[in-house]
């Protein structure tokens, strides 16, 4: 009898296991219409239900349906490294490249670039944005709530 309930119990956790594991593995899906171009992604960030922006070597791209097809919104040429994306909404944006920051303030239609130092990445906490610098052996951490204007 020992042996039977001891057989039973295995079972039932072996059956709850791949219960429990199976949806985890499901959910994942290659996405299938990745920009031709994009080489090096590097980051990709989705601020509202159907806008995705991504980044990588030489490009940002956008998208409009949840990331089913993309625009490109910024090209700096062939030799762009860019990373660091924060999109604090579906519009309002940054993204780095060599330590100048650039944003947007209309979903990556216009781009100017924010002067000061900015050799981190951005963060953003209740409306304000953060960033640290280093300069003569020391950090220094700059906050900025007017989106990085001066």
């Amino acid at each position: 009898m020992k042996n039977k309930d001891r057989l039973l119990r295995k079972t039932a956790l072996l059956i709850l296991s791949v219960l429990l594991i199976t949806p985890v593995f499901a959910q994942w899906k290659l996405a299938p219409n990745l920009p031709p171009t994009m080489s090096g992604l590097t980051e990709v960030v989705f601020p509202a239900e159907n806008a995705a922006y991504l980044c990588g070597y030489e490009y940002v791209y956008k998208s409009n349906d949840g990331g089913l097809s993309w625009q490109s919104i910024l090209d700096k040429g062939p030799f762009a490294n860019f990373n660091n994306l924060l999109f604090i909404n579906a519009d309002t944006g940054f993204v780095n490249l060599y330590g100048t920051i650039y944003r947007t303030l209309d979903g990556g239609i216009n781009w100017n670039s924010i002067s000061g130092n900015h050799s981190q990445a951005l963060k953003e906490s209740d409306g304000a944005l953060y960033t640290s610098y280093v300069s003569n052996d020391t950090t220094y951490i700059i906050k900025s709530t007017n989106l990085g204007d001066q």
